[in-house]
């Protein structure tokens, strides 16, 4: 049987700034891997689209 001072400690919050950024930083590499396979029958390599890229906003 657990003491009442035990069930009145608090838990860890899962919102906490630490906790909350690990699970962004794990939502956004999970998107981007699913991403990366979504987009393997571009014509444009990401490669071809980063010079793409850099030529638009800093001109040729």
């Amino acid at each position: 049987m657990t003491s009442p001072k035990a069930a009145d400690q608090p838990t860890a919050d899962p919102t906490t700034p630490d906790t909350l950024a690990i699970d962004l930083r794990t939502a956004v590499m999970r998107t981007s891997r699913r991403l990366r396979v979504e987009a393997t029958g571009d014509v444009i390599t990401p490669g071809q689209y980063t010079v793409l890229a850099q030529l638009h906003g800093n001109g040729p």
